[in-house]
C-alpha cells in the first residue's frame, strides 16, 4: 500500500495535531514522537484516552516508515551518519559527480547517488572497500552463506578467525569478507587494529543475525541496481585521495 508522498504529510501533519489534542486532554500522558520508543508510554485512568493515544501512535510510526527514502548500510560501523541523512540531504544539492572521501559504511555516499551521476566513495581502509565492491557484485546468497560461515560467538571461533585474517596477504581478496566477519562478532561491533595494522578486537559473542542478512540483502539490491551502478568504490588516505581528484585522476581502484 503506497500514497503520495506529500498525502502522507499532510496525514503526518493531522495525526500530529490529534496527539497533540489528547496530550493536552490527558496531561498524565507521555507520548513519544516519531522515530522514538513504541509503543508509548501512557499513564492514565482514562483507559479510552490511553487507547486513542496508542492507535495514533502506531498509525504514526507506520506513516514515519512509509516517507523513509533513505537506505541503512549493513555495516555496522561507528560514526555512521544515517540517522542525519534526512539533515544531509537537505544541504548537499544535486550535480554531476560526488566524491565521499571518509566513506565509512558507505550510507551517505549511496543515499546520495540518486542525485549524482557518478559517485566515488573512497576509504583509508582498503579490505573495507573490498567488501563494499562485494555487495556490489556478489551474490547475496553467497555473501550471507560465507558471513554465516565466518561469524561466530565461540571465542575460539572468533580467535582462529582474527590469526588468520592478520596473517592474509594485503592483497588477498579474501581479507574483506574476513573484515566483514570479524565486525560482526566482535565486541560492540566496534573495529580496533594495533599499530601494526593488526585486528585485535575482542570477542563479543555475537554473529550474523536474521535483521542483518535482510539489510545485506536490501543493501546489495540497491548496489546492483541502475542506482548503484554509478557509485565506485576506491581506497587511499584523505590526502592522496584529494590530490588525485584535483589531478582529475580517479582514486586508487576505482574504473572511471
Amino acid at each position: 500500500m503506497s500514497f503520495p508522498s506529500i498525502g502522507l504529510e499532510k496525514v503526518m501533519n493531522i495525526v500530529h495535531l490529534c496527539t497533540y489534542l489528547f496530550y493536552l486532554l490527558s496531561a498524565n500522558v507521555a507520548y513519544f514522537s516519531p522515530g522514538g520508543n513504541y509503543p508509548p508510554v501512557a499513564i492514565c485512568k482514562n483507559h479510552f484516552t490511553i487507547g486513542i493515544v496508542r492507535i495514533i501512535a502506531i498509525f504514526d510510526r507506520f506513516c514515519y516508515i512509509s516517507c523513509m527514502t533513505f537506505i541503512n548500510s549493513p555495516f555496522p560501523y561507528a560514526g555512521c551518519k544515517f540517522n542525519l541523512l534526512e539533515q544531509l540531504d537537505q544541504y548537499i544539492p544535486s550535480g554531476e559527480r560526488l566524491f565521499d572521501v571518509f566513506g565509512g559504511s558507505a550510507v551517505v555516499g549511496v543515499n546520495m547517488s540518486k542525485k549524482f551521476n557518478f559517485v566515488c566513495i573512497t576509504d583509508i581502509l582498503g579490505d573495507l572497500i573490498s567488501m563494499h565492491r562485494s555487495l556490489q557484485t556478489d551474490n547475496p546468497d553467497d555473501i550471507i552463506a560465507k558471513l554465516k560461515d565466518l561469524s561466530s560467538k565461540d571465542p575460539e571461533k572468533y580467535a582462529e578467525l582474527r590469526n588468520a585474517y592478520n596473517a592474509l596477504a594485503k592483497d588477498s581478496p579474501e581479507r574483506g569478507y574476513r573484515l566483514y566477519g570479524l565486525i560482526l562478532s566482535c565486541t560492540n561491533n566496534l573495529m580496533r587494529f594495533n599499530q601494526k595494522g593488526g585486528f585485535n578486537q575482542t570477542c563479543g559473542k555475537r554473529q550474523l543475525t536474521a535483521p542483518k542478512e535482510a539489510e545485506i540483502r536490501a543493501w546489495c539490491d540497491m548496489l546492483q541496481s541502475e542506482q548503484g551502478s554509478r557509485i565506485k568504490f576506491g581506497h587511499g588516505s584523505f590526502d592522496v585521495v584529494m590530490q588525485r581528484i584535483a589531478d582529475r585522476i580517479p582514486p586508487e581502484g576505482t574504473t572511471s
